[in-house]
């Protein structure tokens, strides 16, 4: 039998290049056949979602991960398949009265083994959040279709955990050096998390078009953490000068929610810094 699942991504990230705080939300609801959750991720593709193995790290463990980045679904492997629903509008509110429609995507034309639609919006922090760029409350909420029902969850999502030193240098722009054959001490700006389910996680990335790999760390949310080097030098194997290298630090949250039509559904929320390396 098909599973029906949905995953939703909502990232908040810090100002970087020149950028203002900006909230960023993806996702789809899918009905699909011989595939992981993570494979199904990686065939839609969209750049946000978040690997549903990030929640799997303990605090304290490290974990080198490698990622295609152009995964191509073809119908005649094991008759494996996947369809995004139509979930009917589906909208983020914050604040008192503040409400956000998320757009409708066909991605057919992109995928000719993949129909149906995802869910994105983008807008400005300074919409969502208090003045003062402390936490936000935030809620989706979808209307449902005529193939998926009414759906609610609330999240309050924390500020981002600004990266304040790499190797004890203080991060003064968009860019830091690293030394790619030692070990890697990132601090960033801790806020003493009050939840008790705090998952903070520090990845050290190296993107190119079609491939990833990242050296991802959980650490309590105290300020501080050292990469390993092992870790760190195994990323550097991708990291060239046609590559995008990047320091990530993120609070995440994972919130699971249940509608008419569907096995599974959760919202991942995340409240990332990051730093562009050379």
């Amino acid at each position: 039998m098909a599973e029906r699942f949905a995953i939703l991504t909502v990232v908040r990230s810090d100002a970087a290049a020149g950028l203002t705080e900006e909230l960023r939300i993806e996702g789809f609801f899918a009905r699909q056949w011989g595939l992981s959750h993570l494979g199904a991720v990686e065939v839609v593709g969209l750049p946000e979602l978040g690997d549903p193995e990030l929640f799997a790290l303990e605090v304290g463990r490290c974990r080198v991960v490698e990622r295609s980045m152009a995964v191509t679904l073809r119908g005649d492997e094991h008759e494996a398949f996947i369809d995004l629903l139509d979930a009917g509008e589906v909208r983020l509110r914050f604040g008192e009265h503040g409400t956000h429609r998320l757009a409708r995507r066909p991605v057919s034309e992109l995928h000719a083994a993949v129909n149906g639609v995802t869910y994105e919006a983008s807008l400005p922090m300074a919409m969502v959040a208090p003045p003062s760029g402390g936490s936000a409350v935030l809620a989706l909420e979808g209307r449902g279709s005529s193939e998926l029902g009414t759906f609610h969850l609330t999240h309050t999502l924390a500020p981002p955990p600004t990266i304040q030193a790499v190797n004890g240098e203080p991060v003064t722009g968009d860019y830091a050096g690293i030394d790619w054959s030692d070990e890697l001490a990132v601090t960033w700006l801790s806020t003493g998390a009050a939840e008790g389910d705090s998952h903070l996680v520090v990845s050290l990335e190296a993107l190119q078009f079609d491939r990833r790999v990242e050296l991802r760390c959980r650490s309590r949310d105290t300020g501080a953490v050292v990469l390993p080097a092992e870790g760190v030098q195994a990323v550097s194997t991708l990291a060239t000068s046609e590559t995008i290298t990047r320091l990530v630090v993120q609070r995440l949250a994972r919130v699971d929610f249940v509608a008419s039509g569907l096995h599974e559904g959760h919202a991942v929320f995340a409240a990332r810094s990051l730093v562009l390396l050379k």
